[in-house]
């Protein structure tokens, strides 16, 4: 609110909209606020419609995050979706570090000097191989059909990736220390989680669709 108010001050000020009646912009400011917020909400509905949670207790006892269900103090979060058609773990990788939601934060990434491969040409020569860097995630561990990074050792941060044996279904984990600062961020954490994952379901599909087009 304190926003809206600076705004409406400004134009106030400034003489922007001088016809316009003051009160009625305090008022309907609020509205219009709102009514973004509603629709941002709904956006992230649809986008992540197809998402679910994965129970960690459905995870496989030997796959490569289970692990950290078990570290005291350790947060832990698991998302899944189905694909229509099979894929591999080299593959969703590649998908989820070029999808549109990952590409705008490689930019701000490559803002702030973060090494490791960053654009398109550059994932795409990857063979996420155990050491590969990409923006600011390492592999540090890989099986025929998972991934794991590291991103900050020292709050023991990492992120998962995973496909069935069948190739259809896709999931995303992400796992830190549960701090203060982080227990706050969660619920942030948890939506974009689930967007990014559904970015790199739509990046997969969408490259499968233009190589069915070039066959």
């Amino acid at each position: 609110m304190t926003c809206i108010l600076g705004v409406v001050n400004l134009v106030d000020h400034f003489s922007i909209i001088p016809v316009f009646n003051m009160g009625i912009l305090v008022r309907t400011l609020p509205l219009i606020a709102g009514g973004a917020v509603a629709s941002a909400a709904a956006a992230v509905t649809i986008a992540t419609r197809h998402i679910r949670p994965t129970p960690l207790s459905a995870l496989d006892p030997s796959s490569l995050v289970t692990r950290f269900t078990t570290v005291p103090n350790q947060h832990v979060d698991v998302y899944e979706v189905t694909l229509d058609q099979a894929t591999t773990i080299t593959a969703f990788a590649r998908a989820f570090f070029q999808s549109p939601l990952f590409r705008a934060e490689r930019v701000v990434l490559n803002l702030v000097g973060v090494g490791g491969a960053k654009s398109d040409d550059a994932i795409d020569a990857l063979l996420f191989a155990v050491g590969d860097n990409v923006a600011h995630f390492t592999v540090f561990e890989a099986t025929p059909t998972e991934l794991l990074f590291g991103g900050r050792p020292e709050v023991n941060a990492h992120s998962w990736l995973a496909v069935s044996n069948d190739g259809r279904q896709l999931r995303f984990g992400s796992t830190i220390q549960s701090r203060p600062l982080v227990r706050l961020l969660t619920p942030v954490h948890l939506v974009y989680a689930q967007l990014v994952l559904a970015s790199a379901k739509y990046q997969l599909e969408t490259t499968a669709a233009v190589d069915k087009s070039q066959r």
